[in-house]
C-alpha cells in the first residue's frame, strides 16, 4: 500500500467533514470529488455553475448522486459562498477549483466573513513520488510567500507542523 493510500485509509475512520469546493470545473477538481464522496472520505458540497458542473460531470461520466450542488453563476459569488460556509461552519473544508487564487484569497482574507486567523496564511502542498518508493513529501509556500523574514518563517514552519503532524 502507498503511502497516500495508507492516509486515505486513515481518513475513512472518522465521520466525514463537510468540504466545499468552489468552480468544480477542471476534471480532475470534479473526479476527486466525487470519489472522495464515494469513498466517505468527505460530504461534498459543489459550488458555481450548476449546469455546467452536471454537463462536466456527465461527459465524465461521473454520478454526482448525493453530492450537493450550489448554483452561483459567477465564479467570485461561487468561491464567496464557500468561504462563508467554511467561516460559519455549514463546512469544514475549502478546496480550490477552477478559479483564480487572486479571487480565492480576497474572499479567504474578507475582514468581516473570511477565514483570517490572525497569524501568517501560507500554502501547504503534499504529494507522493512514486519513482523515490512512494516518498510522501510537504511543501510549504511555492509562492505564497516568496521573501519571508525569520518571523514568517517561524510561523510558515508552525502552519506546516499543525497540518502534517
Amino acid at each position: 500500500m502507498d503511502k497516500l493510500d495508507f492516509l486515505l485509509e486513515e481518513s475513512k475512520k472518522g465521520s466525514p467533514m463537510t468540504l466545499a469546493l468552489a468552480c468544480p470545473y477542471g476534471d480532475d477538481a470534479l473526479a476527486a470529488a466525487v470519489r472522495a464522496q464515494r469513498e466517505g472520505i468527505v460530504q461534498m458540497i459543489l459550488l458555481g455553475d450548476g449546469e455546467r458542473i452536471r454537463r462536466l460531470a456527465e461527459q465524465d461520466g461521473l454520478d454526482l448522486d448525493g453530492i450537493s450542488v450550489v448554483d452561483e453563476k459567477d465564479d467570485g459569488t461561487a468561491v464567496a459562498r464557500s468561504v462563508k460556509m467554511v467561516s460559519s461552519g455549514e463546512a469544514d473544508l475549502l478546496m480550490k477549483g477552477l478559479v483564480k487564487t487572486s479571487t480565492l484569497l480576497h474572499a479567504i482574507l474578507d475582514k468581516e466573513w473570511g477565514l483570517r486567523t490572525g497569524s501568517l496564511l501560507s500554502h501547504l502542498f503534499l504529494f507522493e513520488i512514486p519513482t523515490m518508493n512512494g516518498r510522501v513529501v510537504g511543501i510549504t509556500d511555492g509562492g505564497m510567500n516568496t521573501y519571508p523574514d525569520l518571523n514568517a518563517k517561524a510561523q510558515i514552519l508552525e502552519n506546516a507542523v499543525a497540518c502534517y503532524h
